[in-house]
């Protein structure tokens, strides 16, 4: 009998070790939906689920439908009405409108991570000796809501604790997006009449640096006299490109005005759901917000980190000696922090080192590593 994982594109077990050399494991969860059809593998997962072999995945799908719905209950009455009658998390997929309304930054959190989430899951409900191998010598990372679905594997020692810490992933999730729209919408309120694309809040530039970019941001915003809110900032930097962000009419307005910016090569990203990585919006309070049922459900001793999972601005692991300190530090990495990927690569590359090891064992949930 196949798993889900076995029709899913998108996902990249852990390779076979070959001989005693020392190895490092790597399981990464991206930020971007697939490829594939979304409502195709959202069905393919949920008929899995519907298997007597597969029963973790079918308590996840139903504890995380049951959290997304207290959160729902708890939303104002104009934003309630948005959400049609669903039985799972997943028919949300089936709803376009939704995901483009002001709830689509929790929407897509939410399917994303549950894709991500109840894929691994199917994977090692059906390879339960792999889980929990090697956790010594394994390591977390991720982007955006893949951050935040390393948790739930991070938190769970044993297989049959995933369901549970991986439905307050989906929560969370769903939280983070409530709390992205309304500081988002005080930036920049969203015409939601409008049925065309969004624009973007941040844009890709390659082959800058991030000190030029930084210097044309400073003296731009200084002949303006741009207000700490409205200014646009650098969410990601790497060697190969800078990525910036802010409100989309500031944006357009620098893409204007400055030359550099004009004369740049740029590409915008598929950000439409409101700002992130942003320390000058957001502060530990908006953390804290996002995490305190999730926290709560987890106060378990049972739900204790075990495997690192690494900043994506540091590439260090986070220090978290219990379940919410784990997700408080991973929500003010998405808020507040710039993405640096590169400190990731050196992080795994002096992990590896340190353990002797000669064999990287990759595993990717999603489209692809940065």
């Amino acid at each position: 009998m196949s798993s889900p994982s076995d029709n899913h594109a998108n996902f990249t077990p852990f390779s076979e070790s070959q001989g005693d050399f020392g190895h490092l494991r790597l399981a990464y969860f991206s930020n971007e939906f697939p490829h594939d059809n979304l409502q195709h593998l959202l069905r393919r997962l949920w008929n899995s689920s519907k298997d007597r072999a597969h029963p973790l995945l079918a308590i996840f799908i139903a504890e995380a439908t049951l959290a997304v719905r207290e959160e729902i209950r708890d939303l104002p009455a104009v934003l309630r009405s948005e959400i049609p009658a669903f039985q799972t998390i997943f028919e949300f997929a089936e709803y376009p409108e939704l995901r483009r309304g002001q709830l689509s930054g929790s929407i897509d959190g939410v399917l994303l991570s549950a894709l991500e989430l109840a894929t691994f899951i199917g994977y090692y409900e059906h390879n339960p000796d792999k889980y929990g191998a090697d956790v010594p010598s394994s390591y977390l990372a991720g982007l955006g809501i893949g951050l935040l679905a390393t948790a739930a594997v991070a938190l769970s020692p044993n297989l049959v604790d995933l369901p549970i810490a991986a439905a307050e992933a989906v929560r969370t999730a769903f939280r983070l997006g409530v709390v992205v729209d309304q500081v988002s919408q005080n930036l920049q309120p969203r015409d939601l009449s409008d049925p065309s694309t969004p624009d973007s809040w941040a844009y890709v530039i390659p082959d800058v640096t991030p000190e030029r970019v930084q210097k044309e941001l400073d003296s731009i915003h200084a002949k303006e006299k741009t207000p700490t809110a409205g200014k646009i900032f650098i969410s990601a930097l790497s060697k190969t490109s800078v990525t910036v962000s802010g409100p989309p009419g500031r944006l357009k307005r620098v893409f204007l005005i400055s030359d550099f910016f004009r004369d740049a090569k740029s590409i915008a990203l598929p950000v439409y759901g409101g700002l992130c990585h942003a320390p000058h919006i957001y502060h530990d309070g908006h953390a804290r917000e996002v995490v305190r049922v999730s926290s709560s459900k987890l106060n378990h001793r049972r739900f204790t980190p075990v495997i690192p999972v690494l900043s994506t601005s540091t590439g260090r692991p986070f220090p978290a000696p219990d379940a919410e300190g784990l997700l408080e530090n991973i929500i003010k990495e998405i808020l507040t922090q710039a993405i640096q990927w590169d400190n990731v690569i050196q992080a795994v590359v002096a992990g590896a080192s340190n353990l002797g090891a000669v064999q990287l064992q990759l595993q990717a949930v999603g489209t692809k590593l940065p």
